[in-house]
């Protein structure tokens, strides 16, 4: 389901994804190496592509991502797997599992 109020910048994107994911969600992307992330963007990057409107034409989102990533031409594809990098190195600060001494 798409979100009413289309979030414009990188930054808000992920943090809607982090209010939507549940806890166990949350932890496991951030358990995942970068080698496992190709999954999350054939998986979960048609979600992101969907509710955040790039097909309806959010074009400040996609502005947002080409300033983050320092590049003039970012297609949707590129532009969702840039927000689930980000999710993840969120995830990775926030939500790793750590051993306890």
């Amino acid at each position: 389901m798409p979100f009413q109020n289309l979030p414009k910048t990188v930054d808000e994107a992920v943090e809607r994804l982090l209010d939507e994911l549940s806890l166990k969600e949350k932890a496991q992307i951030a358990k995942m190496d970068t080698s496992e992330l190709k999954v999350l963007h054939i998986t979960f990057g048609p979600h992101i592509r969907e509710i955040f409107g790039f097909w309806s034409g959010n074009e400040e989102l996609l502005e947002s991502c080409r300033a983050f990533g320092g590049e003039k031409s970012f297609d949707v594809a590129k532009c969702s797997a840039m927000i689930i990098n980000a999710l993840w190195a969120r995830l990775r600060r926030t939500h790793s599992i750590r051993a306890v001494k």
